[in-house]
């Protein structure tokens, strides 16, 4: 008895110093069973494999040209940030995730910048990329291509049909699809001219029509308003449409289009009414590369975009809103934004930074400043008057044109001074950066008349950030020594390509 008593004794120790572990079962007969595949981790992104920087974040704007084919429904054009260091390829990774419910999986889809077709192994810095530039993805989808949203719906049914096999499990993207987690998106609207911060959230389905969400508005602010519209960046939506077709993501901004609104002052967002608009208007002043000297005026209403003010100081002063980058208080200004959410009241100062060699003489009304237009509109301005205003513009591009053979040297007879009877003209210029034949080639414009010295001074100013003190140019495998030697006189044409050497370095025949 004593025996077995010490055997009962070391039994229930043994048990007492069992660890029990959770054992899951998984329920055959559970349909929200589903496989989920691994992937592995990538490095994180300010760093790359041997631990370097990848450079600061830039922000990309990508816009989609459907070369050939057709989505299913529509990307919209929207905002991405890369590395300036980190392979294009990351960016185009994360394009084909954020809209593979639009682009079927096989659609070959490339990126084109000013023109260039880009290499996904390269970098933006590779390409002289800058913030918030502008790029095209240039689409092409077969005719035998399907979505993946379509492929998830036929892989959802084929599942279905075969429920008696326990070993087919549906995807994890049907999966959430049956759950209501991919097909809504949530969409924030405010009233058009009403407070810009008061906004309110809907959630709809990707496949419902926008009149949807105005039949829930109409109820929730028993609006009697026989016009209600929506707006989506400024475009008036068809109520017939849906998210899916115009490519919409989650914390889409859309405008409500409701006179009675204002009137209200109240509703689903509180709504404030406004002065008239000839009592709304207020004075922005644009700044050029901080120059007090360079500041001009613009009038704008507190509740319309930047975009507006950007475009007239664009059109004014011969840019692009790519080559301009905009900035209040030392921040970056968003064109989408209002004079009324950056607390804006009047005659505050925006500053632009641009390059100087980019800029045209203001464009005004006066018949005398048509002979400092650096691109004639007609015969009637291409004058032989020559002007210290004439700045060369820069511009990207990415078309190589080969010119004639010509053996370029030293010579008393290259002077700024054109034969008699040339006609001044615009023309544009390639210039090749230091050998680097795949990089993107830089675009001056000039006039035919403008001497080698006024092309070497504009490419310093621009490149001087990029450590240019000075450069040397080689025409057709020759270098350039005078100065004072015209384009026409060296015969440099439209779309010639001028390879430019800086700061000493050596010369490689082409």
């Amino acid at each position: 008895a004593l025996h077995k008593a010490r055997e009962a004794r070391e039994a229930l120790t043994r048990a007492q110093q069992y660890r029990a572990e959770d054992i899951v079962i998984e329920d055959d007969d559970d349909d929200d069973v589903m496989m989920v595949e691994h992937y592995p981790k990538t490095a994180p992104q300010s760093q790359n494999i041997n631990g370097t920087s990848l450079g600061q974040v830039m922000r990309v704007m990508l816009r989609t040209n459907v070369v050939m084919g057709s989505l299913n429904g529509m990307i919209a054009n929207r905002e991405y940030k890369i590395r300036s260091g980190e392979k294009l390829q990351s960016l185009m990774d994360n394009y084909r995730s954020v809209n593979s419910t639009s682009l079927p999986i096989s659609a070959n889809t490339q990126f084109s910048f000013d023109g260039q077709t880009l290499n996904l192994n390269q970098t933006p810095t590779f390409y002289d990329m800058e913030d918030e530039d502008l790029m095209d993805v240039i689409v092409k989808i077969s005719a035998s291509a399907t979505t993946p949203y379509q492929s998830q719906t036929q892989t959802a049914t084929a599942s279905s049909s075969s429920s008696n096999n326990k070993s087919s499990h549906p995807s994890i993207e049907g999966w959430r699809t049956r759950h209501g987690e991919i097909d809504r998106v949530i969409i924030i609207t405010r009233i058009k001219n009403g407070d810009p911060n008061a906004t309110h959230k809907y959630q709809l389905r990707k496949m419902d029509p926008f009149q949807k969400l105005v039949d829930v508005y109409r109820k929730q602010t028993n609006s009697s308003s026989s016009m209600i519209s929506l707006e989506y960046n400024g475009r008036r939506l068809e109520l017939s449409s849906t998210p899916s077709k115009e490519g919409m993501v989650d914390n889409t901004t859309l405008d409500i289009c409701d006179h009675m609104a204002l009137l209200r002052g109240g509703g689903v967002a509180s709504v404030v009414t406004l002065p008239s608009s000839s009592n709304n208007k207020i004075a922005v002043k644009i700044r050029i590369n901080g120059k007090d000297s360079s500041v001009q005026t613009y009038k704008m209403e507190l509740t319309e975009r930047f975009q507006k003010i950007m475009d007239e100081f664009c059109g004014k002063n011969g840019v692009t809103l790519s080559d301009c980058k905009f900035t209040f208080d030392g921040d970056v200004l968003r064109p989408m934004n209002t004079p009324q959410q950056e607390d804006l009241e009047g005659d505050e100062i925006v500053d632009v930074m641009v390059d100087p060699n980019l800029l045209a003489a203001p464009k005004t009304t006066t018949k005398s400043t048509s002979a400092s237009n650096p691109m004639p509109a007609s015969s009637t301005s291409q004058t032989h008057t020559s002007s210290t205003s004439d700045r060369p513009l820069s511009l990207s591009s990415t078309s190589s044109a080969s010119a004639s053979v010509l053996s370029v040297s030293s010579s008393s007879t290259y002077r700024a001074t054109p034969a008699r009877g040339v006609p001044k003209k615009a023309i544009k210029i390639q210039t090749i950066r230091n050998n680097k034949k795949a990089a993107r080639p830089k675009q001056f414009r000039l006039y035919n008349t403008d001497t080698i010295g006024k092309l070497r001074k504009g490419y310093i100013d621009y490149y001087k950030s990029k450590g240019c003190q000075n450069v040397q140019f080689y025409f057709t495998n020759a270098l350039i020594k005078d100065d004072m030697a015209t384009l026409e006189s060296l015969g440099v044409r439209e779309m010639s390509t001028l390879y430019a050497i800086e700061n000493g370095k050596k010369y490689v025949p082409v």
